[in-house]
C-alpha cells in the first residue's frame, strides 16, 4: 500500500510533473516550461514540505503533558495505599463517548499502582478518582475523601458503618 500522506501526495504529484516535463509526453507543454526551471521549482517545494513536516512534529512534542504530573500524583498515592489490595478506579469522563481517554487514564492508573489490583467502579473499600473538574455529583456518597493528590487525582475510602 502506498503512503496517503498529504505531504507525499504533493511531492508524488510534483515529481510526475516533472516526468512529464523531462521526458516530453505533452510538447506544448514541454515548450512553454523548462524542465530544469522545474526541477528547481521541485526542489523547493521538498524542502517547503520538510520545514512544514518538522515543524509539524515539533509542534507535537511540545504540547501539554498530562501524564508526568499525573504519574507523580499517582505513584505517591501509591506510597499511600496499602500493598496488596483492590482498589476501584472512577473519572469524569464518560467511558462510551470519549473511549480513548478514558482508557489512558485507566491504564496510567493499572500500571502507577501495580501490584495492586486497579478495578473499574466503586466497588472496594478504596476508591481512586481522576477528575480534571471535580464534580461532587460524580462521587457515590458512601465515600469520604482521604486526600487530593493535585492533577485532579483523589483518594477516596468507603465511609465506616
Amino acid at each position: 500500500m502506498f503512503p496517503t500522506s498529504s505531504e507525499y501526495l504533493i511531492v508524488g504529484g510534483l515529481f510526475g510533473v516533472y516526468l512529464v516535463l523531462r521526458l516530453d509526453l505533452f510538447p506544448k507543454l514541454s515548450n512553454s516550461v523548462d524542465s530544469r526551471s522545474f526541477l528547481l521549482l521541485f526542489f523547493c517545494g521538498v524542502a517547503f514540505l520538510n520545514v512544514h513536516i518538522h515543524h509539524k512534529s515539533v509542534q507535537q512534542e511540545t504540547r501539554v503533558d498530562y501524564v508526568s504530573d499525573t504519574e507523580k500524583s499517582l505513584q505517591e498515592l501509591g506510597s499511600v495505599l496499602p500493598k496488596g489490595i483492590r482498589v476501584g478506579f472512577g473519572t469524569d469522563i464518560i467511558k462510551k463517548s470519549n473511549a480513548r481517554d478514558y482508557m489512558q487514564r485507566y491504564y496510567q492508573a493499572r500500571y502507577s499502582l501495580a501490584p495492586r489490583v486497579v478495578e473499574e467502579g466503586a466497588s472496594p473499600d478504596w476508591v481512586i478518582v481522576s477528575m480534571m473538574n471535580f464534580n461532587a455529583s460524580l462521587i457515590p456518597p458512601d465515600l469520604v475523601l482521604v486526600r487530593n493528590f493535585g492533577n485532579g487525582i483523589m483518594l477516596f475510602r468507603k465511609k465506616v458503618q
